[in-house]
């Protein structure tokens, strides 16, 4: 008599990593609701899951391309007889900033104050109106309009954001896009959707002109570097700012449905499979019901070269994201 177990081994193949573990294939089970649990950090633990998934996508998926430079500071510049010289670019890591300050100096007090829990009875009256621009309205509005224009006329299809506040109080946005943009043309994009509010005015007023420095590029020459630079700005330690109100971070809908490749291990597969079984334990992670081999898809690919599982893989990562790169 055959068994038949509501369980099979699978690999879940991620850009980053390939998980084995046994895969519920059962009839679907009621599941009860998480309990509450108070998170003291600014972003939860799947929260900063899921941004590291996007993350390693992007790079992933990311492909060098050649852009030219005229700029006269760049090293380049002086060894070219027309001035004309190229650079390799991958991904580009920037931060947009607001010119003039987001909230008064009161507002920010009763912020601190309301995060702390201890809010001064001075401070009980205030309330939204005391602020120039809340986080709401500088995310649904400044900063939805800035990717709208970075996806409509400059094809950015992939992105991500996270959101900060500043020791000052304002708000600022680090910000992963898959295209290269010069940053001239950034800072006009950004400063034309804030000139909608009174933050260039303010600015032109105390400064004399109307194109403050809001952008800041993030020098990054590997992929791996950034994987780590952006991994530094998710985990570091917001506790002394100001709380974001509403959402932290989002991405573009091509990130968001990424979930890696699943694929279940029977008949020759599970034969297979041992190429990965044998790599030394430094490559492995190893728990109760799991094991983690930490591989990117171009050392899966070297390892798997031939096999069953590396076709699969190809043809299933083709069918949900388009065509597969394997990137070391």
């Amino acid at each position: 008599m055959e068994l038949v177990s509501d369980y099979v081994p699978a690999l879940k193949i991620l850009s980053s990593k390939t998980i084995n573990y046994a895969r519920y294939i059962g009839p679907k089970k009621e599941r009860k609701p998480p309990a509450y649990t108070y998170q003291s950090h600014i972003l939860s633990q799947q929260s900063i899951r899921k941004i590291r998934k996007a993350v390693d996508f992007m790079a992933d998926t990311a492909v060098w391309k050649k852009v030219p430079c005229r700029e006269a500071s760049c090293e380049k510049y002086k060894h070219s007889p027309t001035g004309l010289h190229y650079h390799w670019f991958r991904l580009g890591f920037l931060t947009l900033t607001l010119p003039a300050p987001q909230l008064k100096n009161d507002c920010i007090e009763y912020l601190n104050a309301m995060n702390r829990g201890d809010v001064a009875p001075e401070y009980i009256a205030m309330d939204s109106a005391s602020m120039h621009y809340s986080d709401e309205d500088l995310k649904s509005f400044c900063l939805n309009h800035f990717l709208t224009v970075l996806r409509e006329k400059y094809g950015v299809s992939k992105y991500l954001w996270k959101a900060e506040s500043q020791q000052i109080g304002s708000i600022h946005f680090h910000i992963v896009i898959d295209q290269f943009i010069h940053w001239r043309v950034l800072q006009y994009v950004w400063n034309r959707v804030l000139s909608k509010t009174n933050l260039i005015d303010r600015f032109e007023a105390k400064h004399g002109h109307r194109n403050p420095p809001t952008i800041e590029i993030h020098s990054v020459k590997k992929i791996e570097s950034i994987r780590k630079y952006i991994t530094a700005y998710i985990e570091k330690s917001e506790s002394t700012k100001r709380k974001i109100d509403g959402r932290k971070w989002a991405c573009s809908e091509e990130l968001s449905r990424y979930d890696g490749i699943t694929i279940e291990l029977t008949g020759l597969k599970l034969l297979e499979f041992e190429k990965l079984w044998s790599l030394p334990a430094s490559y492995k992670w190893y728990q109760n019901w799991f094991c983690v081999y930490k591989l990117s898809t171009g050392q899966l690919a070297t390892v798997l070269a031939g096999t069953k599982i590396l076709d699969e893989f190809v043809n299933l990562y083709y069918d949900k994201y388009g065509a597969a790169t394997f990137n070391n």
